[in-house]
């Protein structure tokens, strides 16, 4: 059982990426939303490095006028071949 962390502006977007990227995605966790794409990029990289967890690479992050940005936690069962 595996971790990962991410930062995104669509989480239903998200949702479907890992689930084509991981086996069994679960135990999501969510942050408040942040204003700001670098705020969520830093508080990737420290939730990563504080936790040793690897991070996840999305395909989709759509640009939008006042977006909001979130950073997730989820399990997984390793990635899909």
């Amino acid at each position: 059982m595996a971790k990962r962390a991410g930062y995104t502006n669509d989480l239903e977007v998200a949702q479907f990426e890992v689930q084509q990227k991981f086996k069994n995605p679960r135990e999501w966790q969510v942050t408040e939303p942040m204003m700001q794409k670098k705020e969520a990029i830093e508080w990737e990289k420290k939730f990563c490095e504080d936790n040793n967890l690897k991070s996840v690479k999305l395909e989709s992050k759509k640009k939008q006028q006042r977006e909001r940005w979130y950073g997730f936690v989820f399990t997984h069962d390793g990635p899909k071949k």
